[in-house]
C-alpha cells in the first residue's frame, strides 16, 4: 500500500475526489485485499470517535500546567538529594541539641556566677594566687 493511495482513501471520506483520483483508488482497492479492509476500519473508527463526544479542559488549563512546569525543580543532582535527606533526618536532633546546649550554658553561668564565655563553659575564675601555687598548677596539668 502506498502512502498516496492511503491519503486518497482518507480524503474520500471528507471530500470529493477528482475523476483521476477515484480511478486510482478503485484500481488500488481491486488489487489489494488488505486495502479493501481499510475503509471499514476507518468508518468504524470514525463512528467510535463520534459517539465518544467532545472533551474540554477546565478554564486556565494551560496556565496551570505552565505554573507546575516553572515550579518543578530543574535538574536535581544526587548530592542535593543526599543533603536534603540528611537535613530532614537530623533536623529534630539538631533542635534537641541546641536546647540541651542552651540549658547547660545557662546552668554553668548560674553556678559559676561568672558571666563570661569561660563561665558559660563551666570554667571558674583563676586568681593570681592560685596560678602561683604549685599544688594548683599540678592539678591543672592533669
Amino acid at each position: 500500500m502506498s502512502k498516496k493511495i492511503i491519503d486518497l482513501l482518507y480524503r474520500s471520506f471528507d471530500a470529493t475526489l477528482t475523476d483521476d483520483e477515484q480511478l486510482q483508488l478503485k484500481k488500488a482497492l481491486s488489487q489489494s485485499s488488505d486495502l479493501q479492509k481499510l475503509p471499514k476500519q476507518i468508518q468504524s473508527l470514525r463512528q467510535t470517535i463520534a459517539k465518544a463526544g467532545s472533551f474540554t479542559f477546565k478554564p486556565f488549563f494551560a496556565e496551570r500546567v505552565m505554573s507546575k512546569i516553572n515550579v518543578a525543580p530543574s535538574r536535581i543532582t544526587d548530592v542535593e538529594t543526599y543533603f536534603d535527606s540528611l537535613f530532614a533526618t537530623f533536623k529534630p536532633v539538631a533542635i534537641a541539641v541546641v536546647i540541651i546546649l542552651f540549658s547547660l550554658l545557662t546552668f554553668n553561668l548560674t553556678q559559676t556566677r561568672n558571666f563570661t564565655l569561660a563561665g558559660a563553659l563551666g570554667e571558674k575564675k583563676v586568681i593570681l594566687e592560685e596560678m602561683v601555687d604549685p599544688f594548683f598548677t599540678l592539678t591543672m596539668e592533669r
